[in-house]
């Protein structure tokens, strides 16, 4: 939980850094927002797969550096939250997992995989179009939906 914690608060901290609140404060802000985000999770995706994504260097131990949700409980899957440590971003690790995603979606007959993306995070939206992913209906609140189906 600790590294899941931290995980998050890189993910808010390009937008925490225009707060004007004492370090303090937004390190309880942080915190709260990570314990609500995750109760949401582990309630609404109770069957998802709650994994931490690890890198393996030939030349020491195996070390956290981000994290996959993924439900796979119906036919069409759902990517809960994908995400990673700002200093391993645009590595290509996260186009992997994903491509991981979709052949193992293929080999369990799925139906295709489904997922929100932030409206300002461009980076990740191009990533998914890159994959296959496309547009799904009108933007709902901050997120568009996408989906990736598997060619027939």
């Amino acid at each position: 939980m600790p590294f899941l914690q931290a995980l998050f608060a890189g993910f808010r901290a390009e937008e925490m850094a225009f707060v004007p609140w004492p370090q303090a404060q937004k390190d309880a802000f942080l915190r709260d927002q990570f314990r609500l985000q995750h109760h949401h999770f582990v309630s609404y995706f109770s069957g998802a797969d709650f994994w931490i994504v690890e890198r393996s260097l030939p030349s020491g131990p195996r070390s956290p550096i981000g994290r996959l949700y993924l439900d796979r409980s119906a036919p069409c899957w759902r990517i809960v939250d994908i995400g990673f440590l700002p200093q391993v971003r645009g590595q290509g690790i996260g186009g992997a997992l994903l491509k991981w995603v979709q052949v193992c979606a293929i080999e369990a007959a799925a139906t295709g995989i489904d997922l929100h993306v932030l409206l300002t995070n461009s980076r990740a939206e191009q990533l998914y179009r890159s994959l296959g992913f496309r547009i799904e209906g009108e933007a709902e609140g901050y997120h568009r939906h996408m989906a990736w189906h598997p060619a027939a």
